[in-house]
């Protein structure tokens, strides 16, 4: 039985795109401020601090950035 010749993604032998990269993170930072200037005045009046909703918002995205980081590599 021939085997299976692995097709490799033409993503690999591009450059980084380090532009896009920087965008992406830009409009990140800009709804996490976003997010805090929304929700700050919601937590103080729960009793809460004014930057747990937005604490809460950069876990789930470094979260969400380091599973796809992982997902793509294991995608290639």
């Amino acid at each position: 039985m021939p085997k299976k010749v692995k097709k490799v993604s033409k993503f690999i032998n591009e450059p980084f795109d380090f532009i896009l990269c920087v965008v992406v993170f830009i409009l990140l930072a800009l709804g996490v401020v976003m997010v805090l200037s929304a929700s700050a005045p919601s937590a103080l009046a729960e009793d809460r601090k004014n930057l747990y909703i937005c604490k809460q918002t950069v876990t789930i995205c470094n979260c969400r950035l380091i599973f796809n980081v992982f997902y793509i590599k294991g995608r290639l």
